[in-house]
């Protein structure tokens, strides 16, 4: 059973013996609470492992071209950024082989990778910018008037696709922006 709680509220409350949390103690696999400014799903935990991991990005991150993560550093498939300081008292996860870590950010210096200076937001941030795959279409679909949310490869073998079969017909040159409708 799952449960989807409407309210005029702002935000939700977690708290033992409100409404979403009696909802899932009830037995509801996943509950979601759709409020005027947030909607947050509860929802049993997936195991914490790659393949989870790349579900979970995929159903609710799909329209999206970054999501930074906190934590999951043992996931192997996830390229990292550390934060390290000088005074803390753990060896740093880049100087343990920790797979996947591609910058650190530090108050000191920092050899063999790039290393940036823990204020250097901007310098980060252009870092992750550089690294983002450059998207080469936008496809959008709607159906019934309702948008429809596509992973990545769906939107580049529709859009592949298409551009394909048009290329092959006379008169079309330039391809900018393309519209087709279906009616059934």
């Amino acid at each position: 059973m799952g449960v989807i709680k409407s309210s005029k509220e702002a935000s939700i409350s977690e708290k033992p013996g409100s409404d979403t949390v009696r909802l899932a103690e009830a037995g509801a696999k996943e509950v979601i609470f759709w409020g005027q400014i947030k909607t947050v799903i509860f929802k049993d935990s997936l195991p914490k492992e790659d393949l989870s991991f790349w579900t979970l990005v995929s159903r609710h991150f799909s329209e999206v071209d970054l999501v930074l993560v906190e934590g999951l550093k043992r996931l192997v498939s996830l390229p990292k950024i550390e934060i390290s300081r000088r005074e803390q008292k753990e060896t740093p996860f880049f100087r343990q082989g920790l797979p996947g870590v591609i910058a650190v950010a530090a108050d000191y210096p920092v050899q063999g990778l790039p290393c940036f200076a823990l204020d250097d937001y901007q310098g980060l941030a252009d870092f992750i910018l550089s690294r983002l795959p450059k998207r080469h279409s936008k496809v959008e679909l709607i159906v019934d008037g309702r948008p429809i949310p596509l992973t990545r490869f769906v939107e580049e073998a529709l859009s592949g696709t298409i551009r394909g079969f048009l290329r092959s017909l006379r008169g079309i040159r330039d391809l900018k922006e393309i519209e087709i409708r279906l009616k059934s």
